[in-house]
């Protein structure tokens, strides 16, 4: 509970402290707010990250015109949302048509083809840089370590340096911001492989 909750009105005795139900209250209303748009915010940035994305689609003159690769991009974000499967993706967007401003609804079958690609894993590497472009910059913290892993009884710590190198063991090297404890980087080698 927050301190600024309890207001002190200047004399001595236990009661002195009055709840501040006010306060109490507004905190709990801006948490709820938050949590009852959960959705709501999630598909708001689902809709301006998908008109804010620069996409390359070719159209072509003849034959059955191909979906928009925004329309994908919002599927396949709402998908990622929401766990769910090519079919259930499909009936979530028939829904939410009007929402996203599409033409129409790509089919299953279409949403299975396109996720399997390499196309769409071009376009996907180029929205995870245009996410991580968006993103404010800092300077992080970053330590790096490794440690051994084998099936003997004596642990990595255990044993000495010079038989660790000549061993079977398998080494895994970590690259880790410290403030947040995020792993950004991680590769599993042999024993004789030095962290640098």
């Amino acid at each position: 509970m927050p301190e600024h909750v309890f207001k002190f009105t200047g004399q001595t005795k236990v009661d002195t402290y009055l709840i501040d139900l006010d306060s109490l209250l507004d905190e709990q209303r801006m948490y709820d707010e938050v949590m009852i748009n959960k959705v709501r915010l999630a598909f708001e940035a689902i809709r301006s990250y998908a008109d804010r994305f620069p996409f390359w689609q070719r159209h072509r003159w003849t034959g059955r015109p191909p979906t928009e690769e925004r329309t994908l991009l919002a599927a396949f974000l709402v998908r990622q949302l929401f766990d769910l499967t090519f079919r259930e993706t499909e009936g979530f967007m028939r829904m939410l048509t009007d929402y996203f401003r599409m033409d129409r609804v790509p089919d299953h079958s279409v949403l299975c083809r396109k996720n399997a690609s390499p196309r769409w894993m071009t376009l996907w590497k180029r929205f995870h840089d245009f996410i991580m472009s968006s993103l404010p910059k800092r300077d992080p913290v970053i330590a790096t370590d490794a440690s051994g892993f084998s099936g003997r009884k004596r642990s990595w710590r255990e044993t000495d340096h010079g038989l660790k190198v000549t061993q079977d063991w398998v080494k895994i090297h970590a690259a880790i911001e410290v403030d947040q404890f995020f792993v950004l980087s991680y590769r599993l080698t042999d024993s004789n492989v030095h962290d640098t």
